[in-house]
């Protein structure tokens, strides 16, 4: 009856309830008692490690991975091209029934559209950068903590001048001095370089940490011993014992890259207009557009939100999976 309830709760806000007060707060309330209602079912059919912030986070991130890798062939409206919205009214309210569900902004742009070509850049950024962070990191931090002695000295000051630097001040000079993206492509490399370059000194200390505890066991002694080189112990030895945190922590790097490139985006310092990216939508609206046309920095503002917070609820899963403390996908 719960999840009945929550769900009717939201169709109204959404479908009746069109202006007023009354439709957020009905939303929301509908929102949490379907939650509530559907964790308490899961518990009873799965077991009460049954975690179902897991579960809508992985179909979250696997909903807005699908519809950013299909946005060319999906049915959406305008995102980019203001010439062929001369027609369409701008600033229209979410309206669910219309040919804007979450209306458009000030050009008559579609919301839902720019919103998913902006995923698409926000987590093309998140790949690359990602990428870098964990495998240039991950080689380094590795042998620092294997090799130790001078070489774990160069590394840890150089991690520790980089880490010196204010990462935004680091990412502006960046920008002068390629110039501002004008494409998707030229914004994923630049972007994804950028911040990459940022991340990897902690993705290095976290794996110099790792290694310096695996390097002290029995079987890599044993290893040394029998004579085998010191790069195969590093990749086959070590390496697997390295990983498992360092991928359980690449998803709240994910989440952090997403908030930077935001943040970048936002400045002017992303992909430029008219091409969408969620930090540049959210700088599109003024202070006047925002008190009478709060969607247009809502949607952006809540689609990232949703992300970052999946993103989160991904990564501490794995790592509790990995840490033994879970039984199966869904558990926590």
């Amino acid at each position: 009856m719960g999840l009945v309830a929550g769900v009717g709760a939201v169709l109204v806000s959404l479908i009746v309830i069109r202006h007023g007060a009354a439709k957020p707060v009905l939303f929301l309330a509908g929102l949490w008692l379907a939650y509530l209602s559907s964790s308490r079912l899961g518990r009873l059919r799965f077991g009460e490690r049954f975690r179902l912030s897991f579960v809508l986070s992985a179909a979250w991130l696997g909903l807005i991975a699908v519809a950013a890798l299909l946005a060319d062939v999906l049915p959406l409206s305008e995102a980019q091209d203001s010439s062929r919205t001369i027609t369409v009214a701008g600033n229209l309210t979410p309206d669910l029934l219309s040919p804007h569900p979450l209306g458009t902004n000030n050009q008559g742009l579609d919301l839902l559209a720019r919103g998913v070509y902006g995923a698409r850049v926000s987590l093309l950024v998140v790949g690359v950068a990602v990428s870098i962070a964990l495998v240039c990191g991950a080689v380094v931090g590795i042998a620092a903590g294997y090799y130790r002695g001078g070489v774990d000295r160069t590394v840890t000051f150089l991690t520790d001048v980089i880490l010196a630097v204010p990462a935004l001040l680091f990412l502006v000079a960046l920008g002068a001095i390629w110039g501002k993206p004008t494409s998707v492509g030229e914004a994923v490399v630049k972007l994804g370089l950028g911040l990459g370059v940022v991340m990897m000194p902690t993705v290095v200390r976290l794996a110099r940490g790792n290694t310096i505890g695996v390097a002290q066991r029995e079987f890599i002694a044993a290893a040394k011993v029998l004579g085998v080189r010191d790069r195969r112990i590093m990749r086959c030895e070590v390496l697997p014992n390295v990983v498992t945190p360092l991928l359980a922590y690449a998803f709240v790097l994910a989440s952090i890259i997403i908030f930077a490139e935001g943040t970048l985006s936002f400045l002017g310092l992303g992909l430029q207009a008219p091409k969408p990216s969620w930090g540049s939508m959210i700088a599109e609206s003024g202070t006047r557009e925002l008190d009478e046309h709060p969607q247009i920095v809502v949607v952006p503002g809540v689609l990232m939100l949703l992300t970052v917070c999946s993103l989160s609820q991904v990564g501490e899963h794995l790592r509790l999976r990995w840490l033994g403390l879970g039984r199966s996908w869904w558990r926590g």
